[in-house]
């Protein structure tokens, strides 16, 4: 089944019935984060990718057997910044000589786009997120709740997370999340001035 042959970080969606829409590749490695600045920021990340493979015709392939191990390399615990993953060391194709690092690539896909400063500016501090979180310069969400667990007055250091523990974890997760409290260790200073709702935004570039 073509359809299920390895969902765990992309999936080949093949076309409805009686549609010309073709095939769709689904990005899935990527889980809900606390606030909407991350999720976004991981949203956007995605999109830039998408437009740097296709723009520069980018070859990422490895081998399925990789791909299994480098999932089971990102299940151990702080994985982002203990573990080591395959990768390919040449993207280039023969359209493409000569590319650079992915992170230079998809700052070039990025910088080719007309855009205006405030945009500009909220987009580098997505992208500013997700190679602070690569680097270990900012915790992971998942980092972030173990250090929360471990370092609460009720908890005994025997894997066990009571009541009062959880409700604190989630109520502190609640006000990062509304913006009512800052969160250092997980999230950089953020500042935009980008004022335009979704639906002005799109007026504004029509």
């Amino acid at each position: 089944n073509i359809n299920s042959t390895n969902w765990q970080s992309m999936r080949f969606k093949p076309p409805p019935s009686n549609s010309d829409i073709g095939w769709r590749v689904e990005f899935r490695p990527t889980e809900l984060q606390m606030t909407d600045f991350e999720n976004a920021a991981l949203v956007t990340f995605i999109v830039l990718l998408t437009r740097a493979i296709m723009t520069y015709n980018l070859n990422l392939l490895i081998p399925i057997s990789n791909v299994d191990e480098n999932m089971q390399s990102a299940q151990h615990r702080d994985a982002v910044l203990h573990q080591r993953f395959h990768f390919r060391k040449c993207l280039s194709t023969m359209k493409t000589p000569d590319t650079p690092c992915m992170a230079s690539v998809q700052q070039s896909a990025f910088q080719e786009n007309e855009l205006d400063a405030d945009t500009r500016c909220t987009i580098n501090q997505y992208l500013n997120l997700i190679s602070k979180r690569a680097a270990g310069t900012l915790m992971t969400n998942a980092a972030w709740m173990r250090y929360f667990v471990t370092n609460h007055p009720a908890y005994k250091h025997d894997s066990v997370v009571n009541d009062e523990i959880t409700y604190d974890l989630l109520w502190k997760m609640k006000r990062i999340s509304i913006d009512e409290e800052e969160c250092p260790k997980v999230l950089p200073r953020m500042s935009s001035k980008t004022t335009l709702d979704i639906s002005a935004a799109v007026e504004k570039e029509n």
